[in-house]
């Protein structure tokens, strides 16, 4: 058992720093963290929805008041004793609704605490919100992007859904679920063992339900048979040229002077980065037309850049009904991340 815990590919000394320290990522992961996000946008959106058509109340009397970023953190602490309390699987999707809205009630009340005089409304809110959403998606895109997943890491998620299965049985889906990360880590020390535990544990024909996984997985699939589709690439290049008229739109505003407050250089640096993004569209629909996966790369630079930098000063310029593009934006990135996905697997196959 010594020699093969040592010697599996490469052995585990040539692992990297994470993998040693007992750190795996978790394959389903980017799936948690965009439930995360989401959450927390969709609160955002909701209290600000909610707050101006209830002409903004205030829970508390006597002095007294009850900001909502006191319940963000109780939820925020509520989902840490979640995820801290319990092992294996089954908690995280819960973990990561909980989490978000929490988060979202937070940072919605960010104009608060960077003015001196409490201002919620600070004009700047919004983009500050919006910069803070884009840092956590890069964060995302660091951790889960741009790495494929270690041999050892499926196993070791494996060795997760293992848990679940010891603690409750396995439905047909979740053993088949974890056959297929088992098998992807074949060949790494103690790969037979969970295997075969996998196995070993009793079934459970009665699938419980779990609205929030079982949403998150629905909209997954939804992606998947949508970037199957033949017309799913020219639906995504008009959805991504439909949000660049728009920021120009708000960028021509601003440079005649029709968003008060903001200089013209504001305007000239939208036109800028919008003209980058159709630049790096155009490159990737005709990169596409030989290669569909470089393609998929250009035409995601080109979100990335609407991302960072347009959606950024769009926010700035006209604040909170910038949203709209926001959202079109979010959900193109992550229709090309499920298209990269699909390629990247379809090529593996084929080598």
């Amino acid at each position: 058992m010594t020699n093969e815990l040592t010697t599996g590919r490469g052995g585990l000394a040539g692992r990297g720093h994470l993998l040693r320290l007992g750190a795996p990522r978790d394959t389903a992961a980017v799936r948690h963290l965009v439930t995360f996000l989401v959450a927390s946008v969709a609160t955002v959106l909701g209290t600000r929805a909610y707050l101006a058509a209830m002409d903004y109340p205030q829970i508390g009397g006597g002095g007294l008041h009850l900001a909502h970023v006191l319940w963000g953190g109780l939820l925020m602490a509520l989902a840490m004793m979640l995820l801290l309390s319990y092992v294996g699987p089954v908690p995280r999707s819960l973990g990561a609704v909980l989490g978000g809205v929490g988060f979202g009630l937070f940072i919605d009340e960010v104009g608060k605490f960077v003015t001196a005089d409490n201002d919620y409304f600070y004009a700047p809110t919004a983009a500050i919100i919006y910069f803070v959403t884009v840092v956590l998606v890069l964060i995302v895109e660091a951790l889960h992007g741009r790495r494929a997943h270690h041999p050892a890491e499926y196993l070791a998620v494996a060795a997760d859904r293992l848990t679940a299965g010891l603690a409750g049985g396995f439905t047909p889906t979740a053993r088949a679920d974890a056959r297929e990360l088992a098998a992807k880590g074949s060949g790494e020390p103690g790969a037979d063992l969970v295997a075969e535990l996998i196995e070993a544990v009793p079934d459970d024909d009665t699938d419980l339900p779990d609205p929030v996984r079982g949403g998150v997985d629905r909209v997954v699939r939804w992606l998947d048979a949508l970037v199957d589709r033949a017309w799913a690439a020219w639906l995504l290049i008009c959805v991504l040229l439909a949000v660049s008229a728009a920021e120009a739109l708000v960028g021509l505003h601003v440079l005649r002077g029709l968003v008060p407050g903001l200089p013209q250089w504001t305007g000239v640096a939208i036109l800028a980065a919008v003209t980058a993004s159709v630049v790096l569209l155009a490159v990737g629909v005709t990169v596409g037309r030989r290669n569909h996966l470089r393609g998929a790369v250009w035409v995601r630079r080109a979100v990335l850049v609407s991302l960072l930098f347009t959606q950024l000063l769009v926010f700035r310029a006209v604040q909170w009904t910038a949203a709209f593009g926001l959202l079109l934006d979010v959900l193109a990135f992550a229709a090309l991340e499920v298209a990269l996905r699909e390629e990247q697997l379809a090529k593996a196959r084929r080598s």
